[in-house]
Formats: structure tokens, C-alpha cells, sequence
């Protein structure tokens, strides 16, 4: 009771130019000159990454920026150079991304600019998006899981995805990748609830449309496709497939 109330988030439109332009106060010019200096990354040109994956869970309720700093100094102490950073859309956006949160998207500006610092690439990752999303409410799940067939979320995501490569355009693939959609043939994201059956081609549209977005605002953006929970490797090339070749 005594702990001091968070201050209010500033919620904006997605219209506002603010929610493309990253605070040039937080990932300043001579952070992005340092991370330019880092290992490029290309499709062909890939360095080996080994590190850990930090973040939240689907009950995800801030982003914590001093918790991340530590990590990352951490981490490059030890030698390690990658991090993937888990995040759940709702924290940077409504459910219809029809509004950003200004306040996290700098918190999110801060977790990039930290790993730039301790040379540390970062692949942000959305666990949640539009149509797939999960949390726990008074103990039980609850959740929507129908963005592979429902193309209003498909374009909630085109939206966001896009706003977010506008807003980064400028930061180095040698520091930040994206992995837009989480486990995509996890078809609930494991919480037993009903879902609207898909194909491997619908993800794959769904990618690849989403791929184009993206590649529209930051052409050079590398960007990661995980198509399964399961750790078998075999599974994970399968299931791939239908993506690699749309």
C-alpha cells in the first residue's frame, strides 16, 4: 500500500507521428554509430548467436527497463551476444491497435538502445498479437485464436507490425530482428481453449503478407519465423516449409 502509483501511460492514435519516431533522447545517434559496428546480419551473411531469451509471459503487465539492463550486462559478461525479448502486444498497443502507448514504446526504445550498449542483438518477439492472444483471468484462460482465418486481425497485425518496423527503421539488423508471430502452428498457444482450425498455407499467407508490410517501411529487416512448440528439429523443417516457399 505504501508503494508509490505508477504514473499515467500517454495513449496516443496510431496517427500521431510520435508513434513512428523513436526518442532520439534514449536511442541517441552514438548508440545507433556503435551498433552500426556490430556483426551485419543478411541472408547471407549471418553471425552465430547464442544467449537467452528474456521478457514476459502472456500475463506480461510492464516492461521492465532496469530489469533488462542488468540481464544484458550479464549476459555480454559471460559472452554471450543475442537475446530474444518476449513481449505481449497490449503493452504497446490496444486490442484493435487502434491506439499506441507512448510510455511503453519509449520503455521499448530504452530495451533496444541497453542492448545496443552491451552488443547484444535483440529479437523482439511478440507472443501475443491480434487474434492470438491469452491470460488468465480469475484463475481461468481466456483468449482469441483466429487470426489465421479472420483477415480484420490480419490487418490489425499488418498495422502494427508496420508501425513498429516505421519506428525502427533506422536501427541496424545487426541489432534488432523481428519475430512477428509466436509458436504459429501452437494453434491455441497451449491453453486448451477452442480455435478456428488453419493450414499451414494460411500461415503462410499470413506471413508472408506480413513479411511485405514489414519490408516496406525497413527493407532490411531480418525477420524470424518459429512455426512450432515442439523441440524436435525434423518437425520444425516440416512445418516450415509452406512458409520458406510462399
Amino acid at each position: 500500500d505504501s508503494a508509490p502509483e505508477k504514473a499515467d501511460a500517454e495513449i496516443v492514435s496510431v496517427d500521431d507521428p510520435q508513434v513512428v519516431q523513436y526518442d532520439a533522447s534514449i536511442l541517441t545517434p552514438e548508440i545507433l554509430t556503435a551498433a552500426s559496428n556490430m556483426p551485419s546480419l543478411t541472408g547471407e551473411d549471418r553471425p552465430v548467436w547464442n544467449g537467452a531469451v528474456l521478457g514476459g509471459s502472456y500475463e506480461q503487465t510492464e516492461i521492465d527497463v532496469g530489469a533488462f539492463s542488468l540481464d544484458a550486462r550479464k549476459l555480454s559478461e559471460y559472452g554471450f551476444n543475442c537475446a530474444r525479448y518476449m513481449l505481449v502486444y497490449d503493452l504497446l498497443f490496444d486490442r484493435s491497435v487502434d491506439t499506441a502507448n507512448l510510455t511503453n514504446l519509449r520503455k521499448l526504445d530504452a530495451i533496444i538502445a541497453w542492448a545496443s550498449r552491451y552488443r547484444i542483438h535483440l529479437n523482439l518477439v511478440t507472443i501475443t498479437v491480434p487474434g492470438r492472444w491469452s491470460v488468465t483471468d480469475d484463475y481461468s484462460s481466456v483468449g482469441e485464436f483466429d487470426l489465421f482465418t479472420n483477415e480484420e486481425r490480419q490487418a490489425e497485425v499488418r498495422r502494427m507490425w508496420s508501425l513498429l518496423a516505421e519506428r525502427y527503421r533506422d536501427v541496424p539488423s545487426s541489432v534488432l530482428s523481428f519475430q512477428p508471430i509466436w509458436e504459429c502452428s501452437n494453434t491455441n498457444l497451449s491453453t486448451g481453449l477452442p480455435a478456428d482450425p488453419y493450414t499451414f498455407e494460411d500461415v503462410a499467407k499470413v506471413y508472408a503478407d506480413l513479411t511485405r508490410s514489414i519490408r516496406n517501411c525497413a527493407p532490411d529487416r531480418f525477420i524470424l519465423y518459429e512455426p512450432t512448440a515442439n523441440n524436435a528439429w525434423e518437425d520444425t523443417i516440416r512445418e516450415a516449409e509452406a512458409v520458406k516457399t510462399a
